[in-house]
C-alpha cells in the first residue's frame, strides 16, 4: 500500500501564540516569529512520524494494485475519521467508484478497516499498478482535539530547537529530554 497525502491539515496543534508563551518570548518581539512557525511544523512532523498517525485531520489516498484475498482492507494513520471512496480501474481499464453500500467503515479500532458487507465481493480489476485508490481522511479533527499531552511534548521539542539551534552545543554540561518524549507519546506508539 503506498500512502498520498491529498490535502494537508490547515493548521497546527501548537499556535504561534502557545509557542511565544512557552518560550517567554514578549508581544513586542515579533522578529523569529517566522523561525518559531517552522519550527511547529517540524515538531508536529516529527511527532507524526514517532505515534504514526496524523494529528490534524488529513485526506489521504491509500493506492494498492489489487484488493485484498480476505473480506477488509485495514487501513494506515489511525485514527480513521471515514473513507471517502474507493476506486478501482476495471478490467476495460475504466476508473470506477465502489458503491459504499458493499461495505462497511469500521472506525472503532485502533486502525480503521473496511469490510465487505454479507453478500458481496470485490470486483474485478484489471491488473495494473495502483489499480485500487481509496481516499479517507485520518487525525484527530481540528487542532483543540490533539491530545494535550502530544502538545505538551510539541512544546518541549519546540522549545529545545529553539534554544539550541545548531547541532552541537560546545562548553557546557547539558542534558537532552528526549526520554521524557518518548514517555507522553510512548502510550500511543504502535496503535
Amino acid at each position: 500500500m503506498r500512502l498520498i497525502l491529498t490535502t494537508a491539515a490547515n493548521e497546527e496543534p501548537v499556535t504561534l501564540n502557545d509557542a511565544r508563551t512557552h518560550l517567554r518570548i514578549s508581544d513586542d518581539d515579533r522578529t523569529e516569529d517566522a523561525l518559531i512557525l517552522g519550527i511547529i511544523s517540524a515538531a508536529r512532523i516529527e511527532a507524526e512520524r514517532t505515534l504514526g498517525r496524523p494529528l490534524v485531520s488529513q485526506s489521504w489516498t491509500a493506492k494498492m494494485d489489487g484488493f485484498p484475498d480476505s473480506d477488509e482492507i485495514e487501513l494506515p494513520l489511525p485514527p480513521l475519521v471515514s473513507v471517502t471512496t474507493v476506486k478501482y480501474v476495471d478490467p476495460d481499464g475504466e476508473l470506477q467508484t465502489f458503491s459504499s453500500a458493499y461495505y462497511t467503515v469500521d472506525t472503532s479500532g485502533v486502525c480503521g478497516r473496511i469490510y465487505l458487507n454479507y453478500g458481496y465481493s470485490w470486483p474485478d480489476i484489471r491488473l495494473e499498478p495502483n489499480a485500487v485508490r481509496i481516499e479517507f481522511v485520518a487525525g484527530y479533527g481540528d487542532a483543540s482535539a490533539v491530545p494535550e499531552d502530544v502538545r505538551a511534548w510539541m512544546l518541549l521539542r519546540i522549545g529545545d530547537r529553539y534554544e539550541h539551534r545548531e547541532g552541537i552545543v560546545v562548553g557546557t554540561i547539558a542534558s537532552s529530554l528526549p526520554e521524557l518524549g518518548g514517555m507522553l507519546l510512548g502510550d500511543r506508539v504502535g496503535f
